[in-house]
């Protein structure tokens, strides 16, 4: 049954690559099916500053819901006009995963979601995931759709497209395009407060890295809560949790005061701009953040153990821009010391980014409206 499948696959995909493709037709999907990240902001700038007929395709009716809300182009993944626009439009940007059918005669671009240090996709060697990367003929016919290589893919920097997206993607380095995420560019739209509430002398916001087995994790870190409240209301400040939807926490953070927990569905890039100091462990978010010249708290309290259980790029106290603390007494020390910006924070920011203009969706959008031109000249 999974030959048959993969044989009816390949022949639909050989047919809808004849197809005519119209370049003035652009296809947008989101990260894990929703409105979000890179793809919203491309999408965004492209319905502002364009002419072009820019298609958002979804199979989650949410997502269709608040596209259709804000009076967007928006189909359904499998109804007959989000058919028709995915096998008609030349341009098609997604934010993990692209249809595979649909994408035959496409020209692909993954705008993926962050400047990874953990490994990612075909540089998985270890651990629940490698045996979707393993290119055994089982997984490339399993997974059509991770092994139709994209035709270009969105960088931060050279230097992570040569030691990571490169390889990870399995394309050729000049196929990474070192142009920075188009979720960034919100940073320079939004009123530079010092916090989310004038109320506050400081926030801050903790964005620990989702844990394999799901979880909570809070009770391992050592974490007190109370102690943690107590300390936001002697210093006047505000400590805000935004973890993965998966997470399980078996808290009530509304009995604290001065902490809060951030909704699954909320944007986070609207909030980052309107907070002081970023905590986290293992997140690529922290590139992003650098791009604010903020301070970052790193705080791997299960540093060992995660270590030696997962593929990583970098030494990781050499990629970091400050120094970790291990346990929750030196993080509360750590929260209110002053921050000056190192010259190791702006090694590490200059080897993430090639740019920090916050105009990566203007560069992308360029790029492809004169993509054409380019390859015939």
């Amino acid at each position: 049954m999974l030959i048959l499948k993969y044989i009816i696959k390949k022949i639909l995909y050989s047919l809808i690559g004849l197809f005519p493709r119209n370049s003035k037709i652009w296809i947008f999907r989101g990260f894990a099916d929703k409105y979000v990240d890179n793809s919203k902001y491309l999408f965004e700038y492209v319905n502002q500053n364009t002419e072009l007929l820019a298609i958002w395709i979804t199979n989650n009716i949410d997502t269709y819901l608040i596209l259709k809300n804000k009076n967007k182009k928006c189909y359904m993944k499998y109804s007959f006009l989000g058919l028709y626009y995915a096998i008609r439009g030349k341009f098609h940007f997604y934010g993990d995963y692209n249809d595979y059918l649909t994408s035959a005669g496409a020209i692909t671009v993954n705008l993926w979601h962050g400047t990874p240090i953990k490994k990612i996709e075909f540089d998985i060697k270890q651990g629940p995931l490698k045996y979707i990367f393993n290119n055994t003929l089982k997984s490339k016919i399993s997974f059509l759709h991770i092994y139709r290589k994209p035709d270009y893919i969105i960088s931060s920097s050279s230097f992570i497209s040569n030691v990571v997206l490169s390889s990870a993607f399995r394309v050729d380095a000049d196929k990474c395009l070192n142009f920075g995420y188009p979720r960034n560019d919100i940073f320079k739209k939004i009123e530079p407060l010092t916090s989310l509430n004038k109320d506050y002398s400081k926030v801050f916001i903790y964005l620990p890295t989702w844990r394999d087995d799901g979880k909570d994790f809070i009770n391992s870190s050592g974490i007190v809560l109370k102690k943690l409240n107590d300390l936001m209301i002697e210093k006047n400040s505000l400590f805000i949790f935004k973890l993965h939807p998966a997470t399980n926490l078996n808290i009530d953070v509304s009995t604290f005061s001065n902490i809060k927990l951030l909704d699954k569905n909320v944007d986070l890039y609207e909030i980052l701009p309107r907070t002081d100091v970023l905590i986290t462990d293992y997140s690529s978010v922290f590139f992003d953040y650098m791009l604010l010249d903020k301070d970052i708290v790193f705080f791997p309290f299960d540093y060992k153990e995660y270590y030696a259980n997962r593929e990583f790029y970098f030494d990781y106290k050499e990629i970091v821009p400050t120094k970790p603390v291990f346990d929750f007494e030196s993080l509360c020390i750590r929260l209110f010391q002053d921050f000056i910006i190192s010259d190791k924070y702006r090694e590490i920011k200059n080897k993430a980014w090639d740019y920090t203009d916050l105009k990566s969706s203007q560069r992308i959008a360029n790029y492809f409206l004169n993509h054409e031109e380019s390859k015939n000249g």
